[in-house]
């Protein structure tokens, strides 16, 4: 009897050491592959991967550990993109050109990294337009721009070998990437390359800005008694210089023959580029606005042949030195006359009479940079 029970307690005890050494194996087989080893940190392979559209990317999460080995896990895949797919296994489908995100989730521990899928080498393509409004009548272009792998390589786009559309009548291509806007309202501009497409909405506003189709001055010489011919310069004056007795006359003209005849407007101010020099001679400057009254040519244009002067419109002054800047003239109801025809639109005269002192006004003619150029601005209601 005292036989029989050392027995089954040995064969007790040998079971629970077996029981206790199977434990131990398991916990070491579900601690990662780690041997038991505290997770440090969480890595993608690859990083920041390009591929073309239609291609495949097998993706690893690799788990590393305080002590410095490391070994592949099973993680949680997720990607954050419409460009894709990715299953179970970290195998991400590429579907269409762009960019995205690949996130993989291990027990607390997750790392993302970036996609890049491309067709021929691109990933994104944009128009570009730094103006969000336009107005009637306005040329204006269309840039683009395309970029490639690696994602910090950007190119412009050749205008002509992309498919432009335009979504309705408000504006007219003229050649690839020009454009004119012919009517006021929301507009929008469709580009297609290499199978990409993007689109430019704008606004184009019921507004004419036109610039001076002709512009130039004559002077007259009172010592020597003479007239003089037109001086086509960056710049046009108006009045008396005491210092050289001399005359000046400036004669402006910008066309409004594209108008509708029937438009009413609202408002129409005339911009010169004011320039006049801060001197303690100057004692103030105004001139006088006329009508022409007939056709003139700044090319054949003297002193001899210029248009009679035709109706005052109205005086401008300027009570102090030192400006350099546009000045606005409020033309509404003359320029409205020539719009609706009761008025021939022949330009304006600018002159001043003399007085004593420095008294030269000058702007900025049409032959100088476009940003400072002579500008005759028409708002009407649509």
């Amino acid at each position: 009897m005292r036989r029989t029970l050392l027995f089954l307690f040995l064969i007790i005890f040998l079971l629970g050491i077996n029981l206790i050494t199977g434990c131990g194996q398991g916990a070491k087989e579900t601690g990662g592959g780690g041997g038991g080893k505290d997770p440090f940190y969480l890595t993608i392979s690859p990083s920041n991967p390009t591929t073309e559209e239609g291609n495949s990317i097998q993706f690893k999460a690799i788990l590393f550990y305080h002590d410095g080995s490391s070994n592949e896990v099973s993680a949680t895949w997720i990607a954050s993109t419409e460009t894709g797919t990715i299953n179970k296994n970290g195998l991400f489908t590429a579907i269409k050109p762009g960019t995205g995100t690949i996130t993989a989730m291990y027990t607390s521990l997750f790392i993302s990294t970036s996609i890049y899928i491309t067709r021929n080498g691109i990933w994104h393509f944009e128009l570009l337009d730094p103006h969000e409004d336009r107005t009637i009548n306005e040329i204006f272009s269309v840039e683009s721009i395309y970029q490639t792998s690696p994602p910090n390589q950007w190119h412009y786009t050749n205008n002509d070998l992309i498919n432009w559309s335009i979504f309705s009548d408000k504006c007219t291509m003229i050649s690839p990437g020009v454009f004119q806007a012919l009517k006021p309202g929301v507009e929008t501009i469709i580009g297609t390359y290499e199978g990409f497409t993007d689109c430019l909405n704008f606004n184009i506003l019921p507004k004419y800005i036109l610039t001076a189709e002709a512009d130039a001055f004559t002077t007259f010489d009172l010592v020597g008694n003479i007239g003089l011919g037109a001086y086509l310069e960056g710049y046009c004056a108006m009045g008396y210089n005491t210092t050289f007795k001399r005359l000046y006359f400036s004669f402006i003209k910008f066309d409004t023959s594209m108008i509708p005849s029937s438009l009413i407007i609202s408002q129409a101010n005339l911009y010169l580029y004011i320039s006049i020099e801060e001197t303690d001679s100057y004692i103030g400057a105004s001139f006088d606005i006329y009508e022409n009254s007939c056709p003139w040519s700044e090319d054949t244009l003297t002193y001899y042949n210029q248009p009679p002067k035709g109706i005052f419109f109205k005086t401008f002054s300027f009570p102090n030195s030192g400006i350099t800047e546009y000045q606005e003239f409020d033309l509404t109801d003359l320029v409205q006359q020539w719009i609706s025809g009761s008025k021939n639109n022949y330009g304006l005269r600018f002159e001043n009479p003399p007085v004593s002192g420095l008294n030269i006004t000058q702007y900025i003619s049409r032959r100088a940079e476009l940003y400072v150029v002579p500008k005759l601005e028409i708002d009407f209601n649509p």
